[in-house]
């Protein structure tokens, strides 16, 4: 209710583009990239209006990313790893890459491929790993 006001001003947004990747909104739902393949008055209606109002669900659609997309790597745009543990608890659960555990996923981000990739605060030296197959943006 306190968002309301803030979805109603967005109706004079204009119509969208179709994505040009796959999108996963907050509540889970995946969006198609694509002129056909995606319903860009849906996308849009749930930006301005659900995407306001409602909770994200982070998780979720964490999972139904991965569950959809397959990525070889997760790249969290950050600035810096402030999703990190949420979302190594969601890689966790899911068994991704065989990683089962708070242990396993530590393991994973100090070999030398590790799962999630996150970008250093503004000021700090860039990360040294690179991904290089298919990311996946999570953003912060």
């Amino acid at each position: 209710p306190l968002m309301a006001p803030m979805a109603a001003e967005l109706e004079q947004t204009p119509p969208f583009a179709p994505p040009t990747s796959p999108l996963v909104d907050g509540s889970g739902r995946l969006w198609p990239a694509g002129g056909e393949a995606c319903d860009v008055a849906a996308l849009r209606e749930y930006t301005i209006h659900e995407q306001v109002v409602a909770p994200y669900r982070f998780a979720h659609s964490l999972e139904t990313a991965i569950g959809a997309l397959d990525p070889e790597v997760l790249v969290l745009l950050g600035p810096g790893a402030g999703l990190g543990g949420a979302i190594g608890q969601v890689l966790s659960r899911m068994r991704w890459r065989g990683i089962d555990s708070k242990a396993a996923f530590a393991q994973a981000q100090r070999s030398d491929r590790p799962a999630l990739i996150t970008l250093p605060p503004a000021g700090a030296a860039p990360a040294a790993e690179a991904a290089e197959e298919r990311p996946l943006a999570i953003n912060e």
